[in-house]
């Protein structure tokens, strides 16, 4: 079918945006990545927006998202797998600070739910 070509390695992921669509969009497109609408236990990686030092502000979603022990990325690991259309390493693009200085957030929680 035309599914082939997207028989990549992006099967399992599915995207939940904390920010303006723009680029995310159109890799979501390529890779055949849903994006969705709502929080979901279905989503893999949160795509979080950071201001220039690279923290993350801190929402609901992104709390949930750090509960759940997500990927929280910012937009450049998206960018990144565009690159080779190939998941990137997340850990290179973790956000790992909120404004508030919450250090290793996301980190804990991950390892708290392995």
């Amino acid at each position: 079918g035309h599914q082939d070509h997207h028989r990549s390695g992006f099967s399992a992921v599915q995207l939940f945006l904390l920010l303006r669509r723009g680029v995310v969009t159109e890799f979501a497109k390529l890779a055949g990545v849903p994006i969705s609408k709502s929080w979901s236990p279905s989503v893999t990686h949160v795509i979080a927006s950071t201001d220039p030092s690279g923290a993350c502000k801190r929402t609901l979603k992104f709390l949930m998202a750090i509960l759940n022990g997500k990927w929280i990325v910012s937009i450049d690991w998206v960018k990144a797998c565009m690159d080779g259309m190939e998941p990137v390493d997340e850990q290179k693009f973790e956000v790992t600070t909120d404004v508030h200085g919450v250090r290793e957030g996301p980190k804990l929680g991950r390892q708290r739910v392995i």
